[in-house]
């Protein structure tokens, strides 16, 4: 037992590691500006100006505008009530295309009925609003 005790504690004096913590994989970590969790689609205005997609994101910012390294906004209405992103996303001059997914609810209104899901193409202007 003593020969253990002696090996751990000159292994952990000669072996031990001088290391830095630090802030990976999201560059404003929290607040109003996040970077999404993943990215599923892609855009580049020629401005350029980054449209992202994805199918999910925990802040819910599914479908992200991003410019010059900052955040501008996000595409409304795609977090809850069973809606995703998706993979696709595209823009004009004028508007953002979005591939989204509505899965059914137990609820009247404009939903598919449980068990289905609908794909979509959701347009909004370049703010991130839903356009008609």
């Amino acid at each position: 037992l003593t020969l253990f005790i002696l090996f751990v504690c000159f292994w952990t004096y000669c072996y031990s590691a001088n290391y830095v913590t630090s802030w990976v994989g999201n560059t404003f970590g929290g607040g109003d500006k996040w970077i999404q969790l993943s990215v599923e689609g892609m855009y580049v205005s020629p401005d350029g100006t980054l449209f992202l997609n994805s199918f999910w994101d925990e802040g819910g910012r599914e479908a992200g505008i991003y410019k010059n390294g900052d955040v501008i906004g996000l595409c409304e209405d795609l977090h809850g009530w069973n809606r995703g992103g998706g993979e696709v996303v595209t823009a004009t001059s004028e508007y953002i295309f979005v591939a989204m997914t509505q899965a059914g609810m137990q609820t009247s209104g404009d939903y598919p009925p449980p068990g289905t899901s609908w794909y979509c193409v959701r347009r909004y202007n370049l703010a991130g609003q839903t356009a008609p």
